[in-house]
């Protein structure tokens, strides 16, 4: 796109797979269609709308690709409907709503306070009508979110507790202090990662340590705090932990969004001796954006087996502004930076990770990129820093699950590098 244009101006092609591209269609601004759907959305306050046309009458195909590009404030969101569903689409979270209506933010645009939105996806789910009159018609939106029914978020604050597991499989954890605990043991730390718990998901990792360790779990609001937040409290529940322990030497083993409030916790100077972080997205995760961008904006429908029921019900009703902790856990975020920038200048602390990332999906885990767990990137420079870490055909919510020889062998590669 032409970086001189100016906002809301757009560019749309529309390429089909019988005759390639269709030809320029009909944009029309119009406030007939603000008017329209003024009372249909109380949580979305229409900036700007227009109607955008193509005659696909001589065309048999029912599949399409779009690409649009449109230039809009930092701050805006945009989506489109097709015409034959908007008399449905009386709500921001109706089923009709369909991932290929999105558009997300792509492109990064020089001016300062714009964004190019962009959408470059098939449409298969043509309307009746416009399979009925040949004439596709595409209604685009532009605006920005309300707060219609501000919920006051209470944030409950991290907390340590004993962690242990009887011979029928079941997770008991106790308030601190615990008495009567080895102290020739060590200590161990689960971290669990975003809107989850340590709770069956460590059970493997359990098993494997529980002989040499005396095992806490840390429990934190994921959402509504941010990370260095919880690394703080972390760092502070260790102190604590250690005035009524003998044993000094603390590990952590954390998971996915865990490994950054551990990162930050050492950062300020927790007493940790080392962090084992599986599926942990160094860089930030792109998912955090999606999240943000869609469901914490009250667009659900569309997520509906796209995202984990748990991840759904924690999200559920919190407002953009109280959901800090997935802005720290976004791509290039201020905290992501400041944590890699401080870790890329005091490269001690790189001997004390070791990272476990899994493939089972070629070059993820489902979730998180091999190569986004296993480095460190400064963001000014753009350098990555390796860790130490081991690849095996792990899913994002199995690595720590089975006492297997997976997790054997990664533990004991670890071993060679960090002392657990």
């Amino acid at each position: 796109m032409d970086e001189n244009k100016n906002l809301y101006d757009l560019s749309i092609v529309l390429d089909n797979y019988n005759n390639g591209k269709n030809g320029d269609p009909s944009k029309v601004e119009t406030q007939e269609l603000e008017d329209k759907t003024i009372n249909m959305w109380n949580n979305f306050k229409v900036n700007k709308s227009y109607v955008i046309k193509f005659d696909i009458s001589d065309n048999s195909s029912r599949w399409f690709r779009l690409h649009l590009d449109v230039i809009c404030r930092n701050y805006e969101f945009a989506f489109m409907v097709e015409e034959g569903y908007l008399e449905d689409f009386n709500s921001l979270s109706n089923e009709n709503f369909h991932q290929k209506g999105l558009l997300t933010e792509f492109k990064e645009f020089n001016k300062e306070g714009f964004s190019i939105l962009s959408l470059d996806n098939l449409i298969t789910k043509l309307s009746k009508k416009t399979r009925r009159t040949g004439e596709l018609i595409l209604n685009l939106f532009i605006g920005e979110f309300i707060d219609t029914n501000k919920k006051v978020v209470t944030t409950t604050k991290g907390k340590l507790q004993h962690l242990t597991v009887n011979e029928e499989g079941s997770i008991s954890l106790k308030e601190l202090p615990v008495k009567q605990l080895n102290p020739e043991k060590k200590i161990a730390i689960f971290v669990h990662g975003l809107a989850s718990e340590v709770g069956r998901n460590f059970i493997g990792l359990y098993t494997h340590l529980n002989t040499k360790y005396n095992i806490y779990a840390f429990s934190y609001p994921t959402i509504t705090t941010g990370i260095d937040e919880n690394g703080k409290v972390l760092k502070e529940c260790i102190e604590e932990l250690l005035q009524t322990q003998p044993q000094t030497h603390v590990n952590i083993f954390a998971h996915s969004m865990g490994g950054l409030v551990s990162r930050s916790a050492l950062r300020q100077n927790a007493p940790i001796k080392n962090i084992v972080m599986a599926g942990t997205p160094n860089n930030g995760a792109d998912l955090a954006k999606f999240l943000l961008d869609i469901f914490v904006y009250s667009i659900r429908g569309l997520l509906v087996g796209i995202i984990p029921k748990e991840l759904r019900k924690a999200i559920r009703r919190v407002n953009h502004s109280d959901a800090v902790g997935l802005k720290d856990l976004s791509y290039r975020s201020e905290f992501i930076v400041t944590l890699n920038k401080n870790d890329y200048n005091n490269r001690a602390n790189l001997k004390k990770y070791f990272a476990i990332a899994g493939n089972k999906y070629r070059f993820s885990d489902k979730v998180v990129k091999v190569r986004n767990v296993g480095s460190i990137r400064d963001i000014d420079s753009n350098d990555e820093l390796q860790l130490y870490g081991f690849i095996q055909k792990w899913e994002h919510g199995e690595y720590y699950l089975e006492n297997d020889q997976k997790l054997i062998n990664a533990l004991d590669v670890a071993r060679n590098y960090i002392d657990i």
